[in-house]
């Protein structure tokens, strides 16, 4: 499958609709502060630049993403990553991994968005809030970037495996919420064991 071309601006809008979150839709005013919580200098209002600019979010989001078949929208100005969407976030945020004469910096700064996403997902939430119990497939899904369409299919594990790479990264790093995020990964993984982590039969 071939690489739509993106602008630079196009991408970082894509990446802060992903830090919200995969499995659920975000408001427009959700997406326009992701976007300048995690690109504070490419998403300030001229002259105001501790206030974020939604029209910087606006094109972006209605025209290349959605012609791109990344983002898909519903009533009330809400928007959510297709499975398309959710890939190519993948391959920009896989950009920052280490390669031979690169630099740690863009592989730390990726690690620290995955976590943050990650730490922001609801079976996170419920993890430290004690309502692990109230957990669905749903939450399983979203934490680890899966879909029920995704189940079955080759790159199901891959993605688990992903998610425990980025968490490891943390840890060897030091990051404060890896420890707990190692917790909530080992709890889905064990909760969820028997529906959706051991392959399907037949």
């Amino acid at each position: 499958m071939s690489v739509i071309r993106l602008a630079h601006r196009v991408e970082r809008v894509l990446m802060a609709l992903y830090y919200l979150g995969t499995e659920k839709t975000h408001s427009y005013e959700d997406i326009v502060v992701s976007a300048f919580q995690h690109f504070p200098t490419e998403f300030a209002m001229r002259g105001y630049p501790q206030y974020p600019d939604s029209s910087d979010v606006h094109v972006p989001l209605y025209k290349e993403l959605k012609t791109a078949g990344y983002v898909v929208s519903a009533p009330n100005k809400r928007f959510r990553l297709t499975a398309a969407g959710f890939e190519r976030a993948r391959l920009l945020l896989d950009k920052g991994k280490p390669t031979v004469g690169d630099g740690r910096g863009r592989a730390e700064r990726a690690t620290t968005m995955e976590l943050r996403r990650l730490a922001g997902t609801e079976a996170a939430r419920r993890f430290v809030e004690g309502n692990f119990e109230t957990v669905l497939d749903t939450d399983f899904h979203e934490f680890f970037g899966t879909s029920v369409r995704s189940r079955g299919e080759r790159d199901f594990q891959g993605r688990l495996n992903q998610v425990k790479e980025w968490i490891g990264n943390g840890l060897e790093a030091g990051v404060p919420e890896a420890k707990k995020l190692e917790e909530v990964r080992r709890a889905l993984l064990q909760r969820f064991d028997d529906e959706l982590v051991k392959p399907r039969e037949g």
